[in-house]
């Protein structure tokens, strides 16, 4: 993840208004912006797999597991990630498009990068 150049701290307002048209995924945290980096084979064969896991451990319980293009907001409105893998287990997240507020459990994995 690469901080961007700019100083100036965006409202959470904003962020979300330009995170709409922008061509890669940004995290937002406390009023900056970070560009997310590029996958890895092995990082995407690991979310994978965990996924598929927490697909198959879910089951029938009425928890959604996600794969990284769900974006997550905190209990704080100053923080949204994209982790690899998220499941929430709530109601209002069943219809959610591209934000879920509410979840269970989120990982990231980090991978050696070349």
């Amino acid at each position: 993840m690469t901080a961007s150049k700019s100083c100036t701290s965006i409202s959470p307002e904003d962020y979300l208004g330009t995170e709409k048209v922008r061509p890669i995924k940004h995290e937002y945290r406390q009023g900056k912006i970070y560009a997310k980096a590029g996958e890895s084979k092995p990082h995407a064969i690991i979310t994978g797999n965990v996924s598929v896991l927490l697909r198959n451990h879910l089951r029938g319980s009425g928890c959604i597991p996600y794969m990284a293009d769900m974006r997550v907001m905190l209990d704080t409105p100053n923080f949204f990630y994209y982790p690899d893998v998220a499941v929430s287990c709530d109601e209002r997240d069943k219809n959610a498009a591209v934000q879920s507020w509410i979840y269970g459990f989120m990982a990231t994995f980090m991978t050696p990068s070349r």
